[in-house]
């Protein structure tokens, strides 16, 4: 059971096999990206957005050594070279590897991150095969520290990184 969750499942991608590391699930199955989505939302997460410098640090720290590319939740489809995450946000930093993105042939517009073991990113075709990292709980502001499981159906402790002034 993926994370101690009952009857998850994908059709195409052992779930089992998916592993927790803080509010992220690293999967090893190598999928195309539209399976990768499914996953992570059949487990109660999302592909994930690292935005920021901070979480992306975390992720190489953390989940780098399991070696293989990995897709995230960033795309050009909509306009080349102009990349976003799945919300639509744009990409406010460079995590490329070097010479990348390249687009090359053409219809490279999803983005895998870890490309050759290194802690650069590159642009793949979406229809390639990566493993995949879902995060769980909420975003923009706020960390959860554990992912679901049959005792804790969403991620029940979360922290605001984000300070309140109090009056």
């Amino acid at each position: 059971r993926p994370f101690g969750l009952k009857g998850v499942k994908v059709s195409g991608i052992d779930l089992r096999q998916c592993v927790p590391v803080g509010r992220y699930g690293a999967c090893g199955d190598r999928v195309k990206k539209k399976k990768a989505v499914a996953g992570c939302t059949a487990m109660g997460g999302r592909l994930v957005s690292l935005k920021t410098n901070a979480e992306r640090q975390y992720v190489e720290k953390n989940i780098w050594k399991f070696g293989a590319p990995f897709w995230v939740a960033l795309t050009d489809t909509k306009e080349e070279g102009k990349w976003v995450w799945a919300d639509g946000d744009a990409l406010a930093h460079e995590p490329w590897a070097r010479g990348e993105p390249n687009d090359h042939g053409g219809g490279e517009d999803c983005a895998a991150a870890n490309w050759r073991g290194s802690k650069g990113w590159n642009d793949l075709p979406c229809g390639a095969k990566a493993a995949f990292l879902c995060e769980f709980g909420p975003q923009d502001g706020e960390q959860t520290t554990a992912v679901p499981t049959d005792r804790s159906p969403v991620a029940q402790e979360t922290r605001s990184t984000r300070r309140r002034v109090r009056h």
